[in-house]
């Protein structure tokens, strides 16, 4: 792989900005919300009816795996809540991105597949069409983030030459097979399910495939984001600088805020 630092100035902005340590740990801090709340009614189930309430062996190991998952997040959260932590292992967080984009966009779907507690069927053929949504999603990913490394090797993330990552020709094509992917997808699924389940659990497939497939597509950015931190020591930020830059923040915040009491006054 020949990317070129100076290829990259920006990305680089990119990642200072929107892709810093402090908005991944919000992006983190918001993917706990969405979790949670999935995550409430497994536990609720889990600690009322014990594992009864999975009956089946893939219910027992979906739902293990994802307290396992949901006790790593919090763990995870806690520790880089801390802008010393989240600034020393700033390359670390560059990948953990990646790992809370996965559980964003899949822990909707183990509402779906798990029957005792949220109700909903999983025969083979509704876990079957659930399982190629997910697999399609992992292709997107795939398919973006190959695009998004192929432009940053040409050079598409300069300031002379800075085409945005979502008007590539690759991730159009993609974004546009996703969407017929999914919609011939949800439509066999509409099919199957007509008669068994309501219309607003149906409406619920479409609404975890649409969050699905932006997270796919989106995080292809982690993915060089985390190339970076790793491969160009000028993409990670020093606790001294970001002490800096967030105290001129501050003050920038406080001028303004003044400057509003004063005409107000």
């Amino acid at each position: 792989m020949k990317i070129k630092e100076e290829n990259l100035s920006d990305f680089k902005m990119t990642a200072k900005n929107r892709l810093g340590p402090d908005h991944s740990v919000s992006f983190m801090f918001g993917s706990m919300v969405w979790c949670s709340m999935v995550m409430f009614f497994i536990l609720f189930g889990l600690i009322k009816f014990g594992w009864s309430a999975f009956p089946s062996t893939f219910e027992k190991v979906v739902v293990f795996l994802e307290v396992v998952f949901y006790v790593l997040q919090i763990g995870l959260l806690f520790i880089f809540t801390k802008p010393k932590m989240f600034i020393k292992f700033q390359k670390a967080l560059s990948i953990l991105t990646l790992f809370y984009a996965f559980q964003l966009g899949t822990i909707g779907f183990v509402a779906v597949v798990i029957k005792g507690v949220f109700d909903y069927p999983n025969d083979p053929l509704t876990l079957t069409y659930v399982g190629l949504l997910i697999a399609g999603a992992v292709l997107a990913h795939i398919l973006c983030t190959v695009s998004i490394f192929k432009q940053a090797e040409h050079g598409k993330f300069n300031g002379e030459d800075s085409s945005g990552f979502f008007f590539d020709k690759t991730i159009i094509s993609t974004v546009l097979g996703s969407v017929i992917y999914v919609v011939v997808l949800l439509i066999l699924l509409t099919v199957h399910l007509f008669g068994e389940s309501s219309l607003d659990k149906i409406f619920f497939y479409f609404i975890l495939s649409v969050i699905l497939y932006a997270v796919a597509i989106g995080a292809a950015e982690f993915q060089l984001l985390a190339y970076c931190k790793y491969k160009f020591p000028s993409f990670n930020i020093s606790w001294h600088d970001y002490d800096r830059e967030k105290r001129k923040r501050l003050k920038k915040y406080d001028r303004n805020a003044n400057k509003k009491k004063k005409k107000m006054s």
